[in-house]
């Protein structure tokens, strides 16, 4: 039987989606009892359908060994590749969902910080694909899929890479250049896919983490995309603009991009932990304090109690100074 391989060895939980190309399914393993995903191409598709295959299978073989090496769990592991007459397979770990999942249950709007953990790790496996020359092509939130590791934190696991450039070839007569909002201009004319094409998907996806709506309202009206936007952090600002440039050859360059401000937020961070254990610090020395004049003033030891007093005043306007400190870097 041509699904031999299906039923010998997983349990099909339930069919994600399905369309005439490829059925995606949530099923669990038989033999390690875990939850896996199948996405199950058909031949029927001709030559398009196994070039997806192929191309699929070979990046997620290439880039799951380079992951592995570099102990970056980023991407979305192959388990294992199997086909027949009839079906190709690709069988992948289980996520909880994608990223558009996750903007949902955080009320349709992802906080700056979270969207700096997310790129952070995206930009993990966006620097190795500089390095093995590999164009994504398809970055969007439903292909960065959703786990949490063992302290429940957020893991993004990209997948739906749909071009690369240099280790495999395939023609875009074979392989159509797929259009969507996250399409860059270059890629709407069906001009040359050049290696910023996927810099203009991540500003896209940046602009709608925000604010849960596209820059323009169709892909092919680019030109319309809005300018004048209200973001709080200037660094992640600037990025935007820099990254959402029409003419790719203006447009931000890997390099830049990578060490853009934005991301440089160390500094930021380490003087926060500073404010805040100054705080703490603080916190208790005034409750000390307040315990101290009520105990003074109950004695009548009043020179005594004046003098804590002061030493009360000065401290809470130290916090006020703090706050102030607080705010202003990040406005920043």
């Amino acid at each position: 039987m041509e699904n031999d391989f299906l039923e010998e060895n997983y349990d099909i939980v339930n069919k994600v989606f399905s369309n005439p190309i490829k059925t995606l399914y949530k099923a669990k393993d038989k033999n390690t009892n875990l939850f896996v995903m199948i996405k199950e191409y058909n031949r029927k598709g001709g030559l398009y359908v196994e070039a997806l295959y192929k191309m699929e299978k070979f990046i997620l073989e290439q880039l799951n060994s380079l992951l592995k090496e570099n102990d970056l769990p980023y991407i979305i592991q192959l388990i294992k590749a199997n086909e027949n007459s009839k079906h190709m397979y690709i069988i992948t770990e289980y996520c909880f969902g994608n990223l558009e999942d996750y903007i949902k249950l955080n009320n349709n709007k992802l906080s700056i910080d979270n969207i700096r953990t997310i790129l952070l790790q995206l930009n993990n496996v966006l620097k190795l694909f500089r390095q093995k020359r590999i164009i994504h092509r398809n970055i969007k939130p439903s292909n960065i899929l959703i786990s949490y590791n063992n302290n429940n934190e957020i893991i993004i696991k990209l997948s739906g890479v749909s071009h690369c450039y240099k280790e495999i070839t395939i023609t875009d007569e074979v392989m159509p250049k797929q259009k969507n909002i996250f399409t860059p201009p270059e890629g709407i004319k069906e001009l040359e896919t050049k290696e910023k094409y996927d810099l203009w998907s991540i500003g896209i996806l940046i602009y709608y983490m925000l604010f849960y709506e596209y820059p323009y309202e169709d892909y092919n009206k680019f030109n319309e995309i809005k300018n004048n936007i209200n973001i709080v952090d200037n660094d992640l600002k600037d990025l935007i603009s820099k990254l959402l440039i029409i003419n790719d050859t203006e447009r931000i360059s890997w390099e830049d991009y990578f060490k853009h401000p934005f991301f440089n937020f160390e500094k930021k961070d380490f003087l926060k932990l500073r404010y805040i254990q100054d705080l703490s610090t603080l916190k208790n020395e005034i409750n000390e304090l307040y315990l101290n004049l009520i105990e003074k003033k109950n004695k009548e030891r009043e020179k005594e109690a004046k003098e804590q007093y002061t030493k009360f005043k000065e401290i809470y306007l130290e916090i006020q100074k703090i706050k102030k400190e607080l705010e202003l870097i990040y406005k920043k």
